[in-house]
């Protein structure tokens, strides 16, 4: 694919039970992508989805270190997804907001 997803991408699932969610893409390979929300799919074990279901946000990409927290998850989502300050979290490149994710149960 010519389509570069990479680590730190911020997600919104299109497609499943899940449809309107937004994740954080914590791996990737040429099908498949693995996702974390910091609640019910933890960076310990994300949600395996494929590629072809999930829109990738270019406008925002989160810095994440080797050993990211869940807590470090759920900061980058709350701000991108509209309860945010001026200034991101530290290490998020590009712009904020204007996307409207469904609440996470």
């Amino acid at each position: 694919m010519d389509e570069r997803i990479e680590k730190g991408m911020l997600a919104v699932s299109k497609a499943g039970h899940d449809q309107g969610n937004c994740y954080v893409i914590v791996d990737a390979d040429d099908r498949f992508v693995w996702l974390a929300d910091g609640k019910l799919k933890l960076v310990s074990c994300p949600k395996k989805k494929n590629r072809k279901h999930i829109q990738v946000i270019r406008k925002v990409r989160a810095e994440l270190p080797k050993s990211a927290a869940d807590e470090e998850v759920k900061r980058i989502l709350k701000w991108y997804s509209g309860a945010h300050t001026e200034d991101g979290p530290e290490g998020i490149q590009g712009k904020s907001g204007g996307l409207e994710c469904q609440k996470q149960m």
